[in-house]
C-alpha cells in the first residue's frame, strides 16, 4: 500500500483478511508483513480493528510482534 502515507488513517477495519493469509504458505512472514503495514499507516492515535474467526491467543501474538516492532 505504498500509494497511501504513514500515518494518513485513524482507522484500519480487518474483516477476514488477517484470517485468509493465515491460512496460505509462509503466512507467518506474511502476516507479519501485513500488520508493519497496517501499522505504518495507522496515526499515532489510530485504531486497527480485527474481525477474526481464529483464536484469541493465537492472534495476540502477532499483534505483540508488530507493537514491538513499531516502539
Amino acid at each position: 500500500m505504498k500509494e497511501f502515507n504513514d500515518k494518513e488513517f485513524s482507522l484500519v477495519v480487518d474483516k477476514g483478511t488477517l484470517d485468509s493469509i493465515l491460512c496460505g504458505e509462509n503466512s507467518m512472514v506474511i502476516a507479519e508483513k501485513m500488520l508493519r503495514e497496517v501499522y505504518r499507516l495507522l496515526a499515532s492515535k489510530g485504531l486497527y480493528v480485527c474481525v477474526s474467526y481464529g483464536d484469541k491467543t493465537r492472534r495476540e501474538s502477532l499483534f505483540v510482534i508488530i507493537e514491538l516492532y513499531f516502539k
